[in-house]
């Protein structure tokens, strides 16, 4: 004999309580996540406000120098790059004889000497 099982007696859950069980495992997910972020922050050995302020002059100091480095080259760039449009104007002769061999070396020569100059003889 065949029985009839109503709604309520079924199994298998009904769409609105699986869905249901989904949004409040998501909820306990992320809740579980951010109390793990508070007890890692509670382990965490904060720096003094000394170390701080030591640390932070650090980045700074460095952060200088990079910067004075790069604009130091870029400036040595730029010059030499000028040297040799000095040397070379743009409606010059390009064809590959001896002068023009011996005037490329000339230019070289010349930015070589202007960039000891810029830095003092140091090179």
């Amino acid at each position: 004999m065949t029985r009839f099982v109503s709604r309520s007696e079924s199994s298998a859950p009904s769409a609105a309580s699986t869905h249901y069980t989904r949004k409040v495992n998501r909820i306990h997910k992320i809740s579980k996540y951010f109390r793990g972020v508070g007890e890692e922050a509670r382990r965490i050995r904060w720096p003094d406000r000394k170390l701080l302020w030591q640390s932070v002059a650090k980045v700074l100091v460095i952060a200088l120098v990079a910067a004075l480095v790069i604009a130091l080259s870029d400036y040595l760039i730029i010059q030499i790059i000028q040297a040799v449009e000095e040397a070379y104007p743009q409606g010059s002769d390009t064809s590959a004889d001896s002068s023009s061999t011996a005037a490329a070396a000339e230019a070289i020569r010349h930015g070589i000497r202007y960039v000891k100059n810029v830095l003092g003889g140091s090179l």
